[in-house]
């Protein structure tokens, strides 16, 4: 509804139009949309339009507003966060030289400013557990190549190494906990959460499983602002000199339209647990959020006891990943890829029973053993752009 002004406008482009599209510090002053009167003046929503263009793209200047709102919501976010995404490849750190965009920046820099303060701070994110369609994961075939690169960029950006979102959010704990301002046993599970999502069924006389494969890209603020669009968490959407993007901002002052498609989003995902009347909704509850926990790592444990599908915090390693696939004893024809135990086992349906909604924990640890580091000669290694 409405639009920015031309003065509004040309101050975004400022603040993005720099080298690799990393926004300078003009982007948290991002203007409001201009207001316009409308008749219900109680449940006033407005909405703005974000892109990510180029001259090559659409024929305009280079703009990628999209980043820019992302950046500036999340460090000015309040109390939540939550993140639904395809991919999240992001620079964490302000000297990241690989990737230009600053999504996981902002991120980290909010999570830490809420741990050196002590104050209660909650972010869920949720992502594919695999950035690819379901295959078996291999490092010896060419289709592995592209699947094991966005790994890489993704827990370089998420938890590999001190300068990840998890590194950052570590260090500052562990000192706010030596300087007393929170109390021993904090973690960074108290401040964000990453969750995938993995559905069951029966195919005739076997049980099996797959991921679903999310392909949303959205983000809630505080319930009171909620971006929408086709912009994915990486350089390719964010830059605006790459892929074409659109997003739609939407702020209600109200809460009433983010906090009920958060409400909606925690019944699909974490099924009767969250109920009607909003159980799960209160995230700075210190027992809430601990339930969202305690939700996603049974189902983990219920899928890894019954058809251990990976990835897999458990396989840490490329000969432990083999060892694994090599014990299968069962038609691998007849189930999914990423599953390795015989879905016709005893027991088997009644331990899945118990799996609530469709969240389990995301795979943090799967391969932290290994380095997927793209090689130098490989078409992921010569040509990195095209896979982040």
């Amino acid at each position: 509804r409405g639009s920015s002004s031309s003065s509004a406008a040309a101050a975004v482009l400022h603040a993005l139009d720099t080298d690799m599209g990393k926004p300078s510090a003009a982007y948290r002053n991002l203007p409001a949309p201009q207001q316009v009167t409308a008749r219900d003046s109680q449940n006033l929503t407005s909405v703005q339009v974000l892109r990510s263009v180029g001259r090559w793209s659409c024929g305009a200047r280079h703009e990628s507003s999209i980043h820019a709102a992302y950046c500036s919501l999340i460090e000015n976010s309040e109390k939540m966060l939550y993140i639904e995404n395809q991919f999240f490849a992001s620079g964490a750190s302000a000297g990241d030289q690989e990737l230009g965009n600053r999504v996981a920046h902002a991120l980290a820099s909010r999570l830490v400013r809420a741990a050196r303060a002590g104050e209660t701070f909650r972010c869920m994110f949720i992502l594919p557990l695999l950035p690819g369609f379901a295959n078996e994961v291999d490092k010896t075939t060419g289709k592995a190549g592209p699947l094991l690169t966005v790994m890489y960029y993704q827990y370089r950006t998420i938890c590999k190494g001190p300068t990840s979102i998890l590194g950052q959010l570590q260090a500052a704990i562990d000192k706010a906990v030596r300087d007393g301002v929170l109390p021993a046993g904090a973690c960074v599970e108290d401040y964000v959460r990453f969750f995938g999502l993995r559905n069951w069924g029966r195919l005739g006389s076997r049980c099996v499983t797959e991921d679903v494969y999310v392909h949303s890209k959205a983000m809630i603020v505080d319930d009171e602002t909620v971006v929408i669009g086709s912009a994915n968490l990486n350089d390719r959407s964010m830059l605006g000199n790459r892929d074409s993007e659109m997003c739609l901002c939407c702020t209600d002052e109200s809460r009433k339209f983010g906090a009920s498609m958060r409400r909606a989003t925690m019944c699909e995902f974490f099924g009767k647990a969250a109920g009607a009347a909003g159980a799960l909704d209160n995230w700075t509850d210190d027992a809430v959020w601990r339930k969202i926990g305690k939700i996603s790592r049974d189902n983990t444990e219920a899928f890894r006891a019954a058809l251990f599908p990976v990835p897999d915090d458990t396989v840490t390693s490329w000969s432990q990943l083999k060892a694994k696939q090599g014990a299968r004893q069962f038609d691998l024809a007849a189930y999914p890829p990423d599953q390795l135990l015989d879905g016709r086992a005893e027991g088997c349906e009644e331990v899945l029973n118990r799996v609530q909604g469709v969240v389990v924990d995301f795979p943090l640890k799967f391969l932290e053993e290994e380095d997927l580091t793209p090689t130098s000669l490989s078409a992921e290694g010569l040509a990195p752009a095209i896979f982040n």
